[in-house]
């Protein structure tokens, strides 16, 4: 009606957000929608002091029965602490590596740890790093890869 107001069902979500975090919204095909977003607090962390893990697919290797999974830390700050998780097509937890810790390459020197998984299915299959999502990233969307038969 023009007054700049919803007419129904508004709602109202506070979400913690970083430089590059994707926000989960879901729309509905053929309705009007309007989305107000506000910053409510500036933080003062140093975003690109975080750690970065990172997978790519070419980082997986199967070598027999075997699954060889080189991750990797290209982010500002030591990753400590952290599951290599794989996971079956419907979400299930398959196995689990813990690595202790992955330094940050702050002299431009890779840094990156190797894992094997042994036993697992043949099948597709995903790899996620820091799956309960514990160490704040720069950037979280390259911590999966899809793995094909």
């Amino acid at each position: 009606d023009g007054d700049g107001q919803p007419d129904a069902g508004s709602k109202t979500t506070t979400l913690a957000l970083h430089r590059f975090a994707a926000i989960p919204l879901n729309l509905p095909p053929r309705q009007l929608y309007a989305v107000r977003v506000d910053l409510l607090e500036r933080s003062k962390e140093d975003f690109f002091a975080r750690a970065d893990l990172a997978i790519a697919p070419e980082d997986v290797a199967r070598d027999g029965g075997a699954l060889k999974v080189t991750v990797h830390n290209v982010g500002n700050r030591a990753a400590e602490s952290f599951q290599v998780v794989a996971l079956s097509p419907d979400g299930k937890k398959l196995a689990a590596h813990t690595l202790a810790r992955l330094d940050a390459p702050l002299d431009l020197v890779p840094r990156r740890a190797e894992v094997r998984f042994t036993g697992l299915p043949s099948s597709a299959l995903t790899l996620v790093l820091d799956a309960e999502d514990l160490i704040p990233e720069i950037n979280e969307d390259n911590n999966s890869v899809r793995v094909a038969k």
